[in-house]
């Protein structure tokens, strides 16, 4: 019988495998094709992101508390795989309102 570790340390295993067999396919994008978008490393992203807010901040200060969390530099790393499902709730939750905040400046010609 396995151990509650010996589970969670499989159950990551292979969540981790499923990731990067798909991570050869590509990456679903609203910009570039998969392939492109494979090719595109996390800090680029990231600092695209940081630019943007930063420059939406100073229209609008709510935008500042997603500079302090859900862009803070210690999530650059962050694995939600190894988050506990409250976790995860939570960030959902920040990502889904910092969708709304930028719904106005979505450009209707996508």
């Amino acid at each position: 019988m396995a151990t509650e570790l010996q589970q969670q340390l499989s159950r990551i295993r292979d969540s981790t495998l499923q990731a990067s067999s798909s991570l050869h396919q590509g990456r679903p994008s609203l910009f570039l094709t998969p392939k492109e978008a494979a090719l595109v490393d996390i800090s680029t992203i990231y600092d695209a992101a940081i630019s943007g807010l930063s420059v939406l901040e100073q229209y609008d200060s709510r935008f500042s508390y997603y500079l302090e969390n859900i862009f803070h530099p210690s999530n650059v790393s962050l694995q939600r795989e190894l988050k506990t499902t409250l976790e995860n709730k939570e960030l959902d939750k920040d990502i889904n309102s910092l969708l709304l905040l930028l719904s106005p400046f979505a450009d209707d010609g996508w």
